[in-house]
């Protein structure tokens, strides 16, 4: 099975060793998601040469603001949903670079109900969350960005509560 030699699942793999993923709460997830954008792939010398455009650019901000929004109650569960659907149309219409960009950023519109349904009917588990995140960060910036998006969350201060 030669895709499970892939560095996205291999790091996945090394980091559900050291930590306990699978009891990971939504807002933890959540936060570590929205720092990771905002810290990493929302840097400009990240996506330059990668042809994204400043509109992109600014809309991806706005969205992974929302993110914290719904935590703190200002954006409804209703409203977030409406987003990540808007989002995602547009997404659908992207090319290319711009397209893998937005995918990692939707990421983070996964909703609190989708996610704890999925983890209580024991369809998904949080590291299955995380692993089509590494994906998308490995398909976006290649190996160097999957393995920073690793060592982020290892090293995210939420993650201590969930170390083995």
């Amino acid at each position: 099975m030669e895709g499970f030699n892939r560095i996205d699942v291999a790091e996945g793999k090394e980091l559900e060793k050291d930590y306990d993923v699978d009891s990971m709460s939504y807002a933890d997830m959540q936060i570590i998601h929205y720092d990771f954008v905002r810290e990493v792939i929302l840097d400009r010398k990240l996506i330059q040469g990668k042809n994204i455009s400043d509109s992109l650019f600014f809309a991806a901000v706005e969205v992974n603001e929302k993110i914290l929004l719904n935590l703190n109650g200002k954006v409804s569960d209703v409203d977030f949903r409406a987003e990540k659907i808007k989002n995602w149309k547009i997404q659908g219409l992207l090319l290319g670079e711009e397209k893998k960009f937005m995918k990692i950023i939707l990421n983070g519109l996964s909703g609190r109900e989708e996610f704890e349904c999925a983890i209580k009917e024991e369809s998904a588990t949080a590291s299955m969350f995380l692993a089509g995140e590494f994906y998308d960060s490995l398909s976006f910036g290649g190996e160097g960005l999957c393995k920073k998006h690793v060592d982020f969350v290892r090293r995210h201060p939420l993650m201590e509560s969930y170390k083995r």
